[in-house]
């Protein structure tokens, strides 16, 4: 071995920072979505805004 990451190490760590990137941004999409819906007053929507304490 000479001590570099294996081709699947580098291949596993570009996706996992894949992964994480997309969780990210579909967290960020939903948060938007619900606050926007609890603006518009959907009371479902205001609930989760509230107890998640989420902020646009």
């Amino acid at each position: 071995m000479t001590g570099e990451p294996s081709q699947d190490d580098e291949l596993e760590a570009v996706l996992t920072r894949a992964r994480e990137e997309l969780k990210a941004q579909w967290r960020e999409r939903l948060t938007r979505r619900l606050v926007s819906e609890a603006e518009q007053g959907d009371p479902t929507a205001r609930e989760i805004v509230t107890a998640l304490r989420l902020e646009p």
